[in-house]
Protein backbone atom coordinates (compact mmCIF):
# COMPACT_ATOMS: atom_id res chain seq x y z
CA UNK A 1 0.00 0.00 0.00
CA UNK A 2 0.79 3.49 -0.62
CA UNK A 3 2.58 5.21 2.39
CA UNK A 4 0.36 8.78 1.98
CA UNK A 5 -2.51 6.54 1.41
CA UNK A 6 -2.15 5.32 4.84
CA UNK A 7 -1.90 8.91 6.28
CA UNK A 8 -4.35 10.17 4.91
CA UNK A 9 -6.51 6.87 6.18
CA UNK A 10 -4.94 7.62 9.47
CA UNK A 11 -6.27 11.38 9.21
CA UNK A 12 -9.86 10.26 9.20
CA UNK A 13 -9.83 7.51 11.62
CA UNK A 14 -7.96 9.96 14.23
CA UNK A 15 -11.12 12.21 13.91
CA UNK A 16 -12.81 11.53 17.37
CA UNK A 17 -14.22 14.48 18.60
CA UNK A 18 -17.97 14.19 17.04
CA UNK A 19 -20.78 12.33 19.11
CA UNK A 20 -21.88 9.11 19.66
CA UNK A 21 -22.98 7.66 15.81
CA UNK A 22 -21.65 10.14 13.61
CA UNK A 23 -20.47 8.60 10.79
CA UNK A 24 -17.79 10.16 8.35
CA UNK A 25 -16.57 8.69 5.23
CA UNK A 26 -14.07 9.88 2.27
CA UNK A 27 -13.37 8.87 -1.12
CA UNK A 28 -9.30 9.88 -2.21
CA UNK A 29 -8.27 9.15 -5.78
CA UNK A 30 -4.89 9.48 -7.00
CA UNK A 31 -2.39 9.65 -9.99
CA UNK A 32 0.94 8.61 -8.93
CA UNK A 33 4.42 8.62 -10.77
CA UNK A 34 5.88 5.39 -9.29
CA UNK A 35 4.01 2.46 -6.62
CA UNK A 36 5.71 2.15 -3.03
CA UNK A 37 4.33 -0.50 -1.16
CA UNK A 38 4.88 0.63 2.61
CA UNK A 39 5.69 -2.97 3.52
CA UNK A 40 8.38 -3.84 1.09
CA UNK A 41 9.76 -0.42 -0.58
CA UNK A 42 9.56 0.51 -4.05
CA UNK A 43 7.58 -1.96 -6.43
CA UNK A 44 7.10 -0.42 -9.80
CA UNK A 45 8.98 2.89 -11.68
CA UNK A 46 6.08 3.65 -13.61
CA UNK A 47 2.35 5.35 -13.59
CA UNK A 48 0.06 4.06 -10.84
CA UNK A 49 -3.17 4.97 -9.80
CA UNK A 50 -4.92 4.48 -6.58
CA UNK A 51 -8.41 4.62 -4.86
CA UNK A 52 -9.56 5.00 -1.10
CA UNK A 53 -12.65 4.95 0.69
CA UNK A 54 -12.61 6.17 4.36
CA UNK A 55 -14.56 5.50 6.97
CA UNK A 56 -14.76 6.44 10.88
CA UNK A 57 -17.59 5.95 13.14
CA UNK A 58 -17.56 7.66 16.61
CA UNK A 59 -18.39 5.67 19.69
CA UNK A 60 -18.08 8.99 21.84
CA UNK A 61 -16.27 8.45 24.95
CA UNK A 62 -15.33 4.70 24.21
CA UNK A 63 -13.51 5.53 21.09
CA UNK A 64 -14.06 5.06 17.40
CA UNK A 65 -14.46 2.07 14.73
CA UNK A 66 -12.51 3.24 11.49
CA UNK A 67 -11.57 1.66 8.27
CA UNK A 68 -10.44 1.70 4.64
CA UNK A 69 -10.50 -0.39 1.44
CA UNK A 70 -7.83 0.20 -0.88
CA UNK A 71 -7.04 -0.73 -4.39
CA UNK A 72 -4.34 0.32 -7.01
CA UNK A 73 -4.69 0.21 -10.93
CA UNK A 74 -1.57 0.61 -13.79
CA UNK A 75 -1.48 2.68 -16.13
CA UNK A 76 1.23 0.53 -18.52
CA UNK A 77 1.44 -3.00 -19.51
CA UNK A 78 4.80 -3.64 -18.07
CA UNK A 79 4.19 -6.10 -15.39
CA UNK A 80 1.32 -7.68 -17.56
CA UNK A 81 2.75 -11.11 -17.01
CA UNK A 82 1.85 -11.47 -13.24
CA UNK A 83 -1.34 -9.36 -12.84
CA UNK A 84 -3.62 -7.18 -14.94
CA UNK A 85 -3.65 -3.59 -15.00
CA UNK A 86 -7.21 -2.59 -13.15
CA UNK A 87 -7.26 -2.60 -9.08
CA UNK A 88 -5.23 -5.33 -9.58
CA UNK A 89 -3.80 -5.59 -5.80
CA UNK A 90 -6.77 -4.52 -2.69
CA UNK A 91 -6.24 -4.02 1.06
CA UNK A 92 -8.60 -3.67 3.50
CA UNK A 93 -8.52 -2.62 7.58
CA UNK A 94 -11.25 -2.61 10.79
CA UNK A 95 -9.68 -0.98 13.32
CA UNK A 96 -11.01 0.24 16.93
CA UNK A 97 -8.81 3.76 17.82
CA UNK A 98 -9.06 5.55 21.33
CA UNK A 99 -7.53 8.94 22.01
CA UNK A 100 -6.01 9.96 25.61
CA UNK A 101 -5.97 13.63 25.33
CA UNK A 102 -3.65 15.70 27.08
CA UNK A 103 -4.81 18.97 27.35
CA UNK A 104 -5.95 21.06 24.53
CA UNK A 105 -3.46 20.63 22.03
CA UNK A 106 -1.93 17.21 22.57
CA UNK A 107 -3.49 13.78 22.27
CA UNK A 108 -1.81 10.53 21.68
CA UNK A 109 -4.35 8.13 19.13
CA UNK A 110 -4.11 4.59 19.85
CA UNK A 111 -5.37 2.15 16.86
CA UNK A 112 -5.52 -1.50 16.75
CA UNK A 113 -7.44 -4.36 14.01
CA UNK A 114 -7.06 -6.69 11.25
CA UNK A 115 -5.05 -6.51 7.69
CA UNK A 116 -5.74 -8.02 4.80
CA UNK A 117 -4.55 -7.91 1.63
CA UNK A 118 -6.08 -9.46 -1.39
CA UNK A 119 -3.94 -9.47 -4.74
CA UNK A 120 -6.74 -10.86 -6.63
CA UNK A 121 -6.15 -9.45 -10.00
CA UNK A 122 -2.80 -11.51 -10.18
CA UNK A 123 -2.25 -14.57 -11.82
CA UNK A 124 -1.40 -16.17 -8.84
CA UNK A 125 -4.24 -15.30 -6.39
CA UNK A 126 -2.85 -17.21 -3.19
CA UNK A 127 -0.59 -14.64 -2.61
CA UNK A 128 -3.70 -13.45 -0.23
CA UNK A 129 -2.59 -12.65 3.11
CA UNK A 130 -3.81 -11.12 6.30
CA UNK A 131 -2.66 -9.97 9.72
CA UNK A 132 -3.03 -7.32 12.25
CA UNK A 133 -2.05 -3.46 12.30
CA UNK A 134 -0.91 -1.10 15.15
CA UNK A 135 -0.49 2.22 15.05
CA UNK A 136 0.02 5.00 17.08
CA UNK A 137 0.50 9.10 16.82
CA UNK A 138 1.07 11.90 19.15
CA UNK A 139 -0.82 15.18 17.96
CA UNK A 140 0.48 18.56 18.95
CA UNK A 141 1.49 21.88 17.68
CA UNK A 142 4.98 21.22 17.10
CA UNK A 143 6.74 17.98 14.77
CA UNK A 144 3.92 14.79 15.02
CA UNK A 145 5.74 11.23 15.54
CA UNK A 146 3.86 8.38 14.53
CA UNK A 147 4.18 4.78 13.70
CA UNK A 148 2.66 1.82 12.45
CA UNK A 149 3.10 -1.90 12.79
CA UNK A 150 1.69 -4.77 10.31
CA UNK A 151 2.57 -8.00 11.56
CA UNK A 152 1.32 -10.74 8.71
CA UNK A 153 -0.17 -14.50 10.05
CA UNK A 154 -0.55 -15.81 6.54
CA UNK A 155 0.24 -17.18 4.50
CA UNK A 156 3.81 -16.85 5.20
CA UNK A 157 4.92 -14.63 9.10
CA UNK A 158 6.51 -11.76 8.47
CA UNK A 159 6.36 -7.83 9.85
CA UNK A 160 7.03 -4.36 8.93
CA UNK A 161 7.24 -0.90 11.06
CA UNK A 162 6.95 2.66 9.71
CA UNK A 163 8.43 5.65 12.31
CA UNK A 164 8.20 8.78 11.06
CA UNK A 165 7.75 11.99 12.29
CA UNK A 166 5.92 15.10 10.05
CA UNK A 167 5.01 18.71 10.43
CA UNK A 168 2.03 20.92 8.68
CA UNK A 169 2.04 24.52 8.32
CA UNK A 170 -1.62 26.27 7.84
CA UNK A 171 -1.16 29.38 5.52
CA UNK A 172 -4.34 29.85 5.11
CA UNK A 173 -7.79 28.48 5.58
CA UNK A 174 -7.43 26.78 2.76
CA UNK A 175 -3.68 26.11 1.98
CA UNK A 176 -1.29 23.80 3.76
CA UNK A 177 2.59 22.52 3.26
CA UNK A 178 3.59 19.11 5.53
CA UNK A 179 7.00 18.10 5.18
CA UNK A 180 7.67 14.39 6.41
CA UNK A 181 10.26 11.77 6.55
CA UNK A 182 9.76 8.31 7.54
CA UNK A 183 11.75 4.90 7.73
CA UNK A 184 11.05 1.48 7.17
CA UNK A 185 11.90 -1.79 9.30
CA UNK A 186 11.77 -5.39 7.90
CA UNK A 187 11.79 -8.20 10.12
CA UNK A 188 14.07 -10.60 8.63
CA UNK A 189 11.35 -12.90 7.31
CA UNK A 190 10.27 -9.35 5.30
CA UNK A 191 13.62 -8.88 4.37
CA UNK A 192 14.11 -12.12 2.74
CA UNK A 193 10.99 -12.41 1.06
CA UNK A 194 11.83 -8.88 -0.47
CA UNK A 195 16.01 -9.09 -1.32
CA UNK A 196 16.43 -12.74 -1.43
CA UNK A 197 18.54 -12.92 1.66
CA UNK A 198 18.22 -12.53 5.37
CA UNK A 199 19.85 -8.87 7.04
CA UNK A 200 23.61 -9.82 7.18
CA UNK A 201 24.51 -6.63 9.36
CA UNK A 202 23.28 -3.36 11.16
CA UNK A 203 20.56 -5.45 12.10
CA UNK A 204 17.43 -4.21 14.82
CA UNK A 205 16.09 -6.80 16.49
CA UNK A 206 14.89 -9.16 14.34
CA UNK A 207 14.97 -7.27 11.38
CA UNK A 208 16.92 -4.14 9.98
CA UNK A 209 15.84 -0.57 9.08
CA UNK A 210 15.67 -0.73 5.05
CA UNK A 211 14.39 2.38 3.21
CA UNK A 212 13.47 6.12 4.24
CA UNK A 213 11.44 7.91 2.35
CA UNK A 214 10.80 11.71 2.87
CA UNK A 215 9.17 14.81 0.88
CA UNK A 216 6.45 17.47 0.96
CA UNK A 217 2.66 17.48 0.68
CA UNK A 218 0.68 20.20 -0.80
CA UNK A 219 -3.09 20.21 0.31
CA UNK A 220 -5.69 22.76 -1.03
CA UNK A 221 -9.05 22.75 0.13
CA UNK A 222 -11.36 23.79 -2.62
CA UNK A 223 -14.29 23.64 -0.44
CA UNK A 224 -15.95 22.08 2.76
CA UNK A 225 -16.01 18.65 1.00
CA UNK A 226 -13.40 18.86 -1.47
CA UNK A 227 -9.44 18.92 -1.27
CA UNK A 228 -6.78 18.95 -3.71
CA UNK A 229 -3.49 17.03 -2.76
CA UNK A 230 -0.12 17.26 -4.17
CA UNK A 231 3.26 15.04 -3.18
CA UNK A 232 6.87 15.49 -4.17
CA UNK A 233 9.26 12.68 -2.73
CA UNK A 234 12.38 10.95 -2.18
CA UNK A 235 12.81 7.20 -2.07
CA UNK A 236 16.17 6.01 -0.42
CA UNK A 237 17.14 2.40 0.33
CA UNK A 238 19.65 2.86 2.67
CA UNK A 239 20.23 -0.62 4.05
CA UNK A 240 23.64 -1.18 2.35
CA UNK A 241 23.34 -5.19 1.61
CA UNK A 242 19.38 -4.45 0.53
CA UNK A 243 21.36 -1.83 -1.98
CA UNK A 244 24.09 -3.84 -3.12
CA UNK A 245 20.88 -6.67 -4.16
CA UNK A 246 19.07 -3.73 -5.37
CA UNK A 247 21.86 -2.44 -7.91
CA UNK A 248 22.26 -6.26 -9.03
CA UNK A 249 19.09 -6.90 -9.73
CA UNK A 250 18.25 -6.73 -13.95
CA UNK A 251 14.51 -5.92 -12.81
CA UNK A 252 13.00 -2.54 -14.60
CA UNK A 253 12.01 -1.06 -11.26
CA UNK A 254 15.13 -1.78 -9.28
CA UNK A 255 16.27 1.44 -8.19
CA UNK A 256 18.29 2.24 -4.86
CA UNK A 257 17.10 6.27 -4.68
CA UNK A 258 13.85 7.54 -6.75
CA UNK A 259 11.68 10.38 -6.94
CA UNK A 260 7.90 9.53 -6.52
CA UNK A 261 5.64 12.37 -7.15
CA UNK A 262 1.39 12.46 -6.79
CA UNK A 263 -1.63 13.85 -7.26
CA UNK A 264 -4.89 13.44 -6.60
CA UNK A 265 -8.81 14.52 -4.90
CA UNK A 266 -10.33 13.43 -1.42
CA UNK A 267 -14.10 14.20 -1.42
CA UNK A 268 -15.22 14.06 2.50
CA UNK A 269 -18.65 13.02 3.25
Amino acid sequence: MLLAAAMAAAGLCRDASAAAGDFRGSFKHEFVSSYMSSASGLRDTRPNMTDMLAWNLSLGDAGYLCGYFWAISALHDMQHRSHRPLFYDTEAIVQYGKALRFGDAVSLNTEAGPYFDVPFGYRNAHMKCWGSRVAQRLDNPWVVPYWNGIWIIETTRRARIVVGLEKSFAFSGTFSITPFVQTTWMDRRRFRRRFGSEPDRYTTGDGAFTTLFYGVRLGFKASENIRFIVTAAMYDVVNSQARRITRRSHDYSARCDWPIFRAGMEFRF
